[in-house]
């Protein structure tokens, strides 16, 4: 997947230039990359743990493509993250505040680097973040992985209720679309095609008003959202409230009616079949 998401990113930002790919070339297991740095006098830089991995600041990636055996489960290989099990019993709570759509502080922490470092942190220290999937590779290949990421488990969830708490309905279920649209583009090394753009543009358009504070509860791997608010809110309690007369629901007569219409017409129709 890789060597395809760096080729095309090559080819359009400097199409003049002629990829060159020795490791590809080679074709290298992972352990014969090891054994040839070795050679070389490179020592590699592997996690704790049978299977070694690849780290970044959003994940650590376990193994990937040495986990073959469905049913196996490697405990040791995992860096940042304790079993939801052998977590505190007691809860974390933290504060995420969002502008725009981007969390700009989390419990007094405002540098975005430094935020995802703490969301690494505390999430792995409650449980959160562990991920065992199957995916289909750009090829259509499945393969089983297995991912480290406490923070973006976390800046997802919230990111997503703050969105439900500020976006409209329509909004919304265009945005899935999107966002699942978005997603494959990227992970199929289509990261600079037009189409991108394009959902990038409708994107940030969606973010303008999806600002707020989350209180969030981290427990034993679970990312529970205790507290919201956002000036931006579309939530209105005094109209849905069941207590009060802040909606008269005979106003919707009319709209019901209107809404039920076409079905009227669904069903003449299948009468006559």
């Amino acid at each position: 997947n890789d060597q395809f998401r760096m080729e095309v990113a090559v080819k359009y930002v400097a199409p003049e230039l002629k990829v060159i790919a020795p490791v590809r070339e080679l074709n290298l297991t992972r352990t014969e990359e090891e054994e040839l740095l070795r050679k070389y006098g490179i020592e590699p830089k592997k996690p704790k743990g049978k299977l070694g991995g690849d780290v970044n600041m959003w994940s650590h990636s376990i193994g990937s493509g040495q986990i073959e055996d469905l049913y196996s489960q490697y405990p040791e290989d995992y860096i940042w993250t304790v079993p939801p099990e052998k977590a505190p019993d007691t809860p974390k709570t933290i504060s995420i505040t969002y502008e725009s759509g981007v969390p700009v502080d989390v419990d007094g922490i405002k540098d975005p680097v430094e935020i995802i470092l703490y969301l690494n942190r505390v999430g792995g220290q409650n449980g959160v973040g562990r991920i065992d999937i199957l995916e289909d590779g750009i090829l259509g290949l499945k393969s089983r992985e297995l991912y480290e990421a406490p923070a973006a488990t976390i800046l997802l969830k919230t990111h997503a209720d703050l969105e439900q708490l500020t976006l409209t309905k329509e909004q919304l279920r265009f945005k899935k679309e999107v966002d699942k649209t978005w997603a494959e583009m990227v992970y199929h090394a289509m990261w600079f095609h037009p189409l991108k753009r394009d959902l990038d543009a409708f994107i940030d358009s969606t973010q303008r008003y999806v600002s707020g504070r989350l209180d969030v509860k981290l427990y034993k791997g679970n990312v529970e959202i205790v507290g919201r608010e956002s000036k931006y809110s579309l939530y209105s309690p005094e109209l849905r409230s069941l207590k009060k007369s802040g909606f008269d629901q005979r106003d919707a007569t009319g709209a019901v009616r209107l809404y039920a219409l076409p079905y009227q017409l669904y069903s003449k129709r299948e009468q006559k079949v």
